[in-house]
């Protein structure tokens, strides 16, 4: 007689002590014990120096293609795996990574439900609205806000199918399978690079099947009008490359086991040549910009978005499991060793989690006030102080605490210290409905004394009659605005990046 799941899993659980279940959860504990540090320490961080160091460039190219800032790419390979060494066995020779098909099915997402604004500034976005607002307006959400719940939510799942032994999947991945899966996604990878190894501009297509045939449709109509530039650029850095792994790296191991770093060199000459030959400005090179230093600040996930992302969470998680074990399987056969299913799920859904939770990191000196409805008489002062406490600062307070102190220059410089951060404020006006005069007149008073403290303030955004209303005061006034009119936060955020550096 078959004994019943309920009753099956119930002895499997008595039989399993706390020691045991720690051990299984988290084999760091058991297997660190007996790790021989002789033998392997000196090889694990070569071997982890190399993997670090491959992880540059290629995780900024993956967070390029899953349309978040090209830091992320550098945290996805950075936090998750601090998880991952508690949580995953000791005989596991596969990093966690991420992986081009993943990240392309997750640029998807953030494409469809983010906003065209910068992903860098999420943290410093600041959303607001007067008391009468209509809040059928929908939400606006960042790339990386869009990319950290997808993030969140996956692990969720991958967590979900641990607790439901869900591994056994791994069972009907055969060989044949994981070889052409594996395949395929080098082939996918292969063609979603040709535009920029090319520099070739694509058009864009808002289609969601057979995406891949369009873009080879597309690099064969356009292929005979490449960027020169570009194509020497990639030419040479695979020439180096198919060297250095074909002939200098087998030389070099012969004589001692201390790889030769090729991928960081490539990184920072092709930095050095970018910057000092201008190859953005005078070949039309397209580059990932600033990357911004230090580590990011712990933010939680945006939740309000998993309702809409849940059925592309979905397809995700099979996907990046199905990946990675993959990879895994590959590594087993060819190594000798046996994998947990299980185990990997675990391992996966606790590393994500804890990766979405560190997707950002603050611009500094940039705040973004986002307001919805409109703008008159009567809620003009409201909108004022609504905007100095969001910022949280008051240009008339901060001009007499600066004069109070100008006596004491040490006290003088501590407060100016204090607020270097904030330096530029952008208005996003583009829910605006309506503004009379005095709603214009307080823009230009906010701006005026914005100015005098040295904050420089640019309004983004404006519908047509809003900017004529604007055009409209100013023939009536002498005094010249002491803000910007630019058409989106990402055109002014770049703008004030651009000021930051020529300063």
């Amino acid at each position: 007689m078959d004994i019943p799941v309920a009753k099956n899993v119930l002895m499997s659980v008595k039989n399993k002590n706390l020691k045991t279940s720690l051990r299984s959860l988290m084999p760091v504990f058991y297997w660190l014990r007996k790790y021989k540090w002789q033998d392997y320490m000196l090889s694990d961080i070569i071997s982890g120096i190399t993997v670090a160091i491959m992880h540059i460039p290629q995780g900024m190219a993956y967070a390029l293609l899953g349309n978040v800032p090209p830091i992320v790419g550098i945290y996805m390979a950075f936090f998750p795996v601090l998880i991952y060494f508690f949580l995953e066995r000791q005989n596991m020779f596969l990093w966690v990574s991420t992986f081009a098909i993943v990240c392309l099915m997750t640029g998807k997402v953030v494409a469809t439900y983010s906003t065209p604004i910068s992903s860098s500034v999420s943290n410093n976005t600041l959303f607001d609205s007067s008391r009468d607002l209509n809040d059928s307006l929908p939400m606006l959400y960042s790339p990386m806000q869009v990319a950290t719940a997808v993030t969140f939510f996956v692990g969720l799942l991958q967590l979900l199918m641990f607790i439901l032994r869900l591994g056994i999947i791994s069972s009907l991945l055969s060989e044949s399978l994981v070889s052409g899966f594996t395949t395929g996604a080098a082939i996918y990878v292969l063609i979603s690079q040709v535009k920029d190894l090319l520099g070739l501009e694509l058009p864009k297509r808002k289609i969601t099947h057979f995406k891949l045939v369009y873009t080879v449709i597309d690099i064969f109509n356009v292929l005979k009008y490449p960027n020169f530039a570009a194509l020497t650029v990639s030419t040479v850095t695979i020439i180096i490359m198919v060297l250095n792994n074909e002939f200098f790296k087998p030389w070099l191991k012969q004589k001692c086991n201390m790889p030769f770093p090729i991928e960081l060199i490539a990184v920072i000459s092709g930095t050095i040549i970018s910057n000092y030959f201008d190859l953005a400005g005078h070949y039309v090179i397209e580059t990932v910009g600033n990357i911004p230093t230090g580590l990011p600040k712990p933010e939680l996930p945006t939740i309000q978005l998993i309702e809409d992302i849940a059925t592309d969470c979905i397809a995700i998680t099979m996907v990046s499991y199905t990946v990675t074990l993959s990879m895994a399987l590959i590594f087993a056969q060819k190594l000798h060793y046996e994998i947990d299913s299980n185990q990997e799920l675990f391992a996966m859904g606790i590393s994500n989690i804890f990766g979405s939770f560190f997707h950002s990191i603050a611009l500094p000196g940039i705040k973004i006030f986002h307001y919805r409805g409109g703008l008159n008489f009567a809620n003009k002062d409201y909108f004022k102080s609504k905007l100095f406490k969001l910022v949280n600062i008051d240009p008339q307070k901060e001009l007499k605490l600066r004069s109070k102190k100008a006596k004491n220059q040490f006290e003088m410089q501590l407060n100016d210290g204090n607020n270097e951060k904030l330096r530029f404020v952008v208005i996003d006006l583009s829910s605006l409905s309506y503004i009379d005069p005095s709603g214009v007149a307080i823009l230009y008073n906010i701006a005026n004394e914005f100015n005098s403290i040295d904050i420089s303030v640019c309004i983004t955004g404006c519908s047509g009659p809003i900017y004529d209303s604007i055009l409209e005061y100013d023939k009536h006034i002498s005094e010249k605005p002491n803000f910007l009119i630019l058409l989106t936060i990402h055109d002014a955020v770049t703008y004030a990046l651009s000021e930051f550096t020529s300063i």
